[in-house]
């Protein structure tokens, strides 16, 4: 098992997001199943953000691969996934 670490930092809402998403869906296309996303350093965090992480571990998953996220306990982002309910479903690792 390869893993692949996609670190991001800055915000990930809207058109960030969007691109962010794009860019995630690239790393699955390759073949990277196995993912590490770190995202210890996004700032802000918005629905968009959520989506997009959602949708990346929706291809993961369908491929039986893994994808871990790296978050900031108290940030933007950890938040949005605690209201969304997604933080039952990511396999979230805080620092």
């Amino acid at each position: 098992m390869e893993l692949y670490t996609f670190a991001y930092q800055g915000d990930l809402t809207s058109q960030k997001a969007l691109e962010v998403k794009e860019t995630l869906e690239q790393v699955v296309a390759a073949g990277n199943i196995h993912l590490q996303l770190d995202l210890k350093e996004v700032a802000d965090a918005d629905v968009v953000g959520v989506n997009a992480l959602a949708i990346t571990y929706k291809l993961v998953n369908t491929q039986d691969g893994t994808m871990d996220v790296l978050l900031k306990k108290d940030s933007a982002l950890a938040k949005m996934l605690h209201l969304t309910k997604f933080s039952q479903v990511l396999s979230l690792q805080y620092s």
